[in-house]
C-alpha cells in the first residue's frame, strides 16, 4: 500500500511532509482533492469491515497511522 502511494508522489500526505494549508490559502482546494484521493485508495484497499469504521476519519495521515 505505501508503495502504491509512494509511486504515485504523494507519500507527504502520510508521513506529514504535506501539510494541510490555511483556511485561506488558494492550495487549500488542491490538498482536499489530494487528501480526499489519498483516503479513498487506502480505504477501498482495505476490507470492507475494516474499513468502513475509518470513512470518518478526516485526513490520510490518521487513517494510516489507524492502520
Amino acid at each position: 500500500m505505501k508503495l502504491a502511494i509512494d509511486g504515485r508522489g504523494k507519500l507527504g500526505h502520510l508521513t506529514g511532509e504535506v501539510k494541510k494549508p490555511a483556511a485561506d490559502d488558494p492550495k487549500l482546494a488542491a490538498w482536499r482533492s489530494e487528501n480526499s484521493m489519498i483516503t479513498t485508495w487506502l480505504i477501498n484497499l482495505m476490507e470492507p469491515k475494516i474499513g468502513k469504521p475509518h470513512l470518518l476519519i478526516k485526513t490520510a495521515k490518521e487513517v494510516w497511522k489507524a492502520v
